[in-house]
């Protein structure tokens, strides 16, 4: 099973699980929308059997907050268009979910390194805060 798994936010990513092959690659976008013609690159080079994407929220009390809910809201809607256009099978998942089940915490560097033991030979990208 090829498993695509994509947090949809401006400083997301996206990421291929599969039994030959794992790739993890920021999200690039243009203007507040996601590069849809990078993405179908991306789907037709790794071809995914289905498709996990992280729900959006905006952080109650970011200064950003309403305008990083609507770049992450829009971007979230074209992918789910263009993933069921393609008939590939999307899951849709709350941070929190996901993050319970990987047993990791709100904090990001958490989940960076889970990814790394889980995963150690893929080049993984972290927050951008952070470089």
């Amino acid at each position: 099973m090829r498993t695509l798994g994509i947090d949809p936010g401006r400083e997301g990513g996206i990421a291929l699980v599969a039994p030959d092959a794992y790739e993890a690659l920021p999200l690039r976008y243009e203007g507040d929308r996601v590069c849809l013609n990078t993405l179908a690159a991306l789907v037709s080079e790794w071809r995914p059997d289905q498709v996990w994407i992280e729900v959006p929220q905006s952080r109650p009390g970011a200064a950003s907050s309403e305008m990083a809910g609507r770049t992450g809201g829009i971007s979230y809607g074209l992918m789910l268009g263009y993933f069921w256009a393609r008939g590939i099978p999307v899951h849709e998942v709350a941070a929190g979910r996901w993050k319970r089940a990987a047993g990791v915490t709100s904090d990001k560097t958490t989940s960076v390194a889970e990814a790394a033991r889980r995963f150690p030979n893929v080049a993984l990208i972290l927050p951008r805060r952070y470089h």
